[in-house]
């Protein structure tokens, strides 16, 4: 290996800093790095990590996934961040590899990911890393050179989808670890890797090698889809109502204000808004719907007078999941709703053949498949597992049978488990079948679900209000942070990292961290719906509580 001055290093002047909770697993891992001939140091957490760096400055750095108090992405990121660590090589280590899970730790700062499997040779995978990083450097540069190099040493094939299954989905394809394409919108130059990796809160899934992707449009069909249009020209709501009405339900808004009442009142499957709205501007309709416990399942496609790449792209990060140039033509709009509504109307007609249906909360919303299955008088088991936990529903002809939420180690059941299972984003499957029905009258899942949601809305409403008042008083979850952090965005991340300082207002947070303030405001809002964020003190391991209902 050669050092920053290019000179080569002895095997024994080559130190590595391992950070890991478990002792025997540090100890093991340590002992073959010793093996080897590096200088080695181990510590179970963060707490004395700057002073081990400054004072023994590592030339490279490995860090677990989950430590007391943080978790190692966030260690990465706040290493990463500062001048004097940056050009320190770090590596994440973890139990299972995927490929959306590398890109996050690639944000995070790392510059590799190894996965630790009963073969894995810690030593060889170090002086091979150091080896190529003292000959390219790539781990000080950018995002895109590291993913790149990352891809080249795992001999990538397949296609990362950014924004799957959505008019926005853009890709990068892979073939034995090189680039071979990348498409972002309409723009299929050498920026467009550049352009999808600026989405850091873009869902991603892998696909290997060449298997088919992307959905189609899926015309017809049993289901009658809502559509809500929030436009302030009178004449072109009026033509767009009209367009629309023999292809959906359909209503109009003629501002911000309007459609977020219209909204918020009942369930839609696509919402159509200007951006160019009074009252309230598609911008801030967009923050309010994505912070509304039930109007966040529906889609939103953004309709502008300009069609750029800088604003589909603004868009999508706002949370929408469609952007269209207004043309007055009825077809590219149908077209880009058939797209929007196909996962629930394949989950629909699947369900009203009774048969096993894939469900992807992400897309059709816990809501919605809870009112789908109690609508088709459905008997049968619902099962979503996600990096948070596992909910499961049983029902039987429109009436809740059981309900359970396992979210780490907390395990609830009854209501309170259709609250927690609310604020999912899994996948899983509805399986057709009998189920025990037990003794005494049950509560019908329709009751049950929009109870549900609007005691959420409600509980979201009064911790939104302390959170912003007071974000120095709030609490993180320690079970539960660290889940959700193998999946936060990078902002979320970064938002989850400050909560740890105690910041004394949203303000002093936001600039903490260089976030605007409403961005900030909605990473808040999703540490709190999934309970990572408390505004009162964890409750114990043994407690029976749900996802926020420890604070009810």
């Amino acid at each position: 290996m050669k050092s920053d001055t290019a000179e080569t290093l002895d095997p024994v002047a080559v130190r590595v800093l391992l950070v890991a909770e478990e002792a025997a697993g540090r100890d093991e891992l340590s002992s073959a790095l010793v093996s080897a001939g590096f200088e080695v140091r181990s510590q179970r957490d963060g707490a004395e990590l700057e002073k081990t760096l400054t004072g023994w400055r590592p030339h490279l750095l490995v860090v677990g996934e989950r430590l007391p108090g943080t978790t190692g992405r966030e260690v990465a990121q706040r290493v990463h961040a500062q001048g004097a660590f940056f050009e320190l090589p770090i590596v994440a280590l973890v139990t299972e590899q995927s490929v959306p899970q590398a890109v996050h730790w690639l944000r995070a700062g790392a510059s590799d990911v190894w996965l630790r499997r009963p073969t894995f040779d810690i030593a060889e995978a170090a002086k091979a890393l150091l080896d190529e990083l003292a000959e390219t450097r790539v781990h000080t540069g950018a995002l895109r050179a590291r993913l790149l190099a990352w891809a080249r040493r795992h001999h990538l094939s397949g296609r990362i989808l950014f924004y799957p299954d959505t008019p926005f989905e853009g890709r990068a394809r892979f073939k034995d670890g090189e680039l071979v394409g990348a498409r972002a919108g309409g723009n299929e130059s050498d920026g467009a890797l550049d352009e999808l990796l600026s989405l850091d809160d873009a869902p991603l899934r892998w696909i290997d090698g060449d298997e088919p992707t992307g959905r189609t449009r899926v015309p017809g069909g049993s289901y009658r889809a809502k559509l809500l249009v929030v436009e302030d020209d009178d004449a072109l709501r009026g033509m767009l109502l009209k367009q629309l009405s023999s292809f959906a339900h359909v209503e109009g808004a003629a501002d911000g204000i309007d459609g977020l009442l219209k909204a918020t009142s009942k369930p839609w499957d696509v919402v159509i808004a200007d951006l160019n709205l009074p009252g309230l501007d598609g911008w801030g309709l967009l923050r309010q719907l994505r912070q509304h416990v039930t109007a966040r399942e529906a889609a939103i496609l953004v309709l502008s007078a300009h069609d750029e790449l800088r604003d589909t792209l603004k868009a999508a990060r706002a949370g929408a999941r469609a952007y269209l140039k207004k043309t007055g033509r009825a077809k590219p709009l149908i077209d880009t709703l058939e797209l929007l509504l196909s996962p629930r109307k394949e989950a629909w007609d699947s369900l009203a053949r009774k048969e096993k249906t894939p469900i992807d909360l992400r897309l059709v919303g816990p809501l919605w498949t809870l009112r789908a299955i109690a609508e088709l008088d459905l008997v049968g088991t619902l099962t979503i597992d996600e990096p948070l936990g596992r909910y499961e529903v049983q029902v039987s002809h429109g009436q809740l049978v059981t309900a359970s939420a396992q979210t780490g180690s907390l395990r609830i059941e009854g209501p309170l488990a259709i609250e927690s299972f609310l604020s999912s984003s899994g996948e899983g499957l509805f399986e057709p079948g009998e189920v025990a029905r037990g003794q005494g009258t049950l509560p019908w899942v329709f009751e049950a679900a929009d109870g549900a949601g609007k005691a959420v809305e409600s509980w979201m409403s009064a911790r939104m209000r302390d959170a912003v008042s007071q974000p120095d008083r709030l609490h993180l979850h320690p079970e539960l942070s660290q889940l959700f952090a193998r999946i936060a965005s990078d902002k979320e991340l970064r938002v989850l990292a400050a909560i740890r300082q105690h910041p004394r207002s949203v303000a002093d947070l936001a600039e903490s961290i260089g976030l605007p303030y409403e961005e900030v405001e909605l990473a808040l809002s999703e540490l709190l719906r999934r309970g990572v964020l408390l505004s009162e003190p964890p409750p114990s391991e043994s407690s029976t509580s749900g996802v926020h209902q420890a604070e009810s």
